[in-house]
C-alpha cells in the first residue's frame, strides 16, 4: 500500500480547527525535532518556540517565570543534549547530567504552575540491546541499558519514571513518545557527530561533490534501524493533542526497518555517488536491531505516512540547499 505524502499547503487552504485556541510551548525550538514541531504545529495551534537563546533550561526559576507569562495548555519537551554513537561513547556523564537537569527543571516548573499537559520525548535507545525485537513499552530495564548510549538512555528512563510518578501522585498528564531513528530537514548533518542518516547523507553528498573514490563507514553495516520521517512525528504530536491521548508511554515509529548498509546504498543511489562504500568492522555496530512495536499508539488511530525513499529525497535536497551544493 502506497503511503500518502504530506501536502504541506499554506494554512489558509487547511481546515482551521478549534485547536487554534490551544497554546503550545515547544522547548528546544531550534533543535532538529523542536524546529520541525514549531513550524508544523503552528498551522493548528498558537505555538511559542523557546530555545537556549531566550530560555536557560538549567535555571528553574527562569523556566517558571517564562512559562507563567505564557500560560500554555501544553508543553513539549523537545530540548536536550543528543549525539551520535561516537559522541555518546566518550561523554556518558555529560549526556546523563545535562538531560536529567533539563527534565527535572521543566517537570518541577510545570508542577508548581499547575501546567498538567506535557509531551516528553525519548529514543528507542532506552531499550536493552540484547532482547528480542520489536521492543514493547514494558521492556525497559534499568539493569540492561545499551552501553553505546548509556548516559543518554539512563537520563531518559529516569525521565519516564519521573513522569509516571507525577501522573500518579500529582494528577499530571505527561505523555511520553518513544521515537525511532528520525531524519529530515534541520537535522545535524555533521559527518562525525550526527545521527546515522544525516551523517550518511553528509558523507555521500560531500564525496559526490569532491569526487572521493570511497566513503568509509563505521561497523559492519549489518545492524537494522527503524527510520521515521520527522514530520510524521510532528503529525503524531498533533494527533496526541487534538485527540487527548491518554497519559502514559507510547512507542511511535514507522515500522520501516533497514540495515545500515541498505540505508547507505539508498542514500548513495539518490546522491548519484559512484564510488565505493567501505565498512570498518573494527568500529562498534551498536545494537544490532532497533525496531519498536508501535501498535499501542497505532491502535489509537495514527499511522506513519511518509515512504522512506521519498523522505530521503526531500532530506537530501534540503541538505544540498543549506550546504550550497
Amino acid at each position: 500500500i502506497r503511503r500518502r505524502k504530506y501536502n504541506f499547503c499554506s494554512p489558509k487552504h487547511r481546515t482551521r480547527p478549534y485547536t487554534l485556541q490551544m497554546k503550545v510551548v515547544v522547548l528546544g525550538s531550534h533543535g532538529f525535532l523542536g524546529s520541525n514541531l514549531t513550524s508544523f504545529l503552528n498551522e493548528d495551534f498558537e505555538v511559542v518556540g523557546l530555545n537556549r537563546e531566550n530560555l536557560d533550561l538549567n535555571d528553574d526559576q527562569e523556566i517558571k517565570k517564562v512559562l507563567m507569562g505564557i500560560n500554555p495548555n501544553y508543553v513539549l519537551l523537545a530540548a536536550g543534549k543528543v549525539g551520535g554513537i561516537g559522541a555518546n561513547l566518550n561523554n556518558n556523564f555529560l549526556f546523563f547530567d545535562s538531560n536529567l537537569a533539563i527534565q527535572r527543571n521543566v517537570f518541577n516548573a510545570c508542577l508548581d504552575l499547575d501546567i498538567k499537559n506535557i509531551i516528553f520525548f525519548a529514543s528507542n535507545t532506552i531499550y536493552p540491546n540484547n532482547i528480542e525485537a520489536p521492543f514493547k513499552e514494558n521492556d525497559l530495564d534499568l539493569n540492561n541499558i545499551d552501553s553505546s548510549n548509556y548516559g543518554y538512555s539512563l537520563s531518559k528512563i529516569v525521565g519516564i519514571k519521573a513522569a509516571e510518578i507525577l501522573n500518579s501522585e500529582k494528577n499530571m498528564n505527561i505523555t511520553t513518545l518513544v521515537l525511532s531513528n528520525l531524519y529530515g530537514p534541520n537535522d545535524n548533518f555533521d559527518k562525525d557527530l550526527g545521527h546515522v542518516i544525516p551523517s550518511l547523507i553528509a558523507k555521500f553528498v560531500s564525496a559526490k561533490e569532491l569526487g572521493d573514490p570511497e566513503v568509509n563507514l563505521w561497523g559492519t553495516g549489518k545492524p537494522k534501524r527503524e527510520v521515521t520521517y520527522v514530520k510524521d512525528i510532528c503529525d503524531a504530536v498533533r494527533f496526541s493533542i487534538t485527540n487527548k491521548v491518554p497519559k502514559g508511554v507510547y512507542n511511535v515509529g514507522s515500522g520501516d526497518e533497514y540495515t545500515i548498509e541498505q540505508i547507505a546504498n539508498l542514500i548513495k543511489e539518490i546522491s548519484l555517488y559512484k564510488g565505493e562504500t567501505v565498512f570498518d568492522s573494527s568500529k562498534p555496530d551498536g545494537t544490532m536491531r532497533k525496531i519498536m512495536d508501535s501498535s499501542k499508539f497505532n491502535n489509537l488511530g495514527w499511522e506513519s505516512k511518509t515512504k522512506f525513499d521519498e523522505g530521503l529525497l526531500e532530506t537530501i535536497n534540503y541538505y544540498k540547499k543549506i550546504a550550497s551544493l
